[in-house]
């Protein structure tokens, strides 16, 4: 089964668009600054189980976080935008009957980080289904 992280980055380098604006080697998941710029990093945040369903699947509730990390605040406005557009509404697959049922947009940020760097966030929740596994 695909860790979230990895389908959320396949996604993000299969779109012409957001590949243009920041590049996928870019793209890190679970990184706190990017080592270059333009940058972003994926993160996965309180992942709560939700329920067990008839079908013997968890349902989980995952918080995603996408931070991106450019030097105009244009070039922020367009890939946030992009990010969004991208994400919200997705379902993915992520191999072995475990899913991403949706992906809601959730809300977005910006913020002068330093001098010449722009910060935003773009929230994102999402249902994910994965198996029960018996051993």
């Amino acid at each position: 089964m695909l860790r979230l992280e990895h389908a959320l980055y396949t996604q993000w380098s299969e779109d012409a668009t957001l590949a243009g604006l920041i590049p996928p080697q870019n793209v890190w998941t679970g990184c706190q600054s990017p080592p270059r710029l333009p940058g972003a990093c994926i993160r996965c945040l309180a992942e709560e189980r939700a329920w067990l369903t008839a079908k013997s699947e968890w349902a989980d509730r995952v918080h995603i976080q996408v931070t991106l990390w450019v030097e105009s605040f244009d070039h922020l406005r367009k890939s946030m935008d992009a990010v969004r557009r991208v994400y919200h509404g997705t379902s993915l697959d992520l191999g072995d009957g475990g899913r991403i049922v949706r992906i809601s947009y959730r809300r977005m940020a910006v913020e002068d980080q330093e001098p010449s760097v722009w910060r935003g966030t773009v929230e994102f929740d999402a249902l994910t289904l994965r198996p029960v596994l018996t051993t």
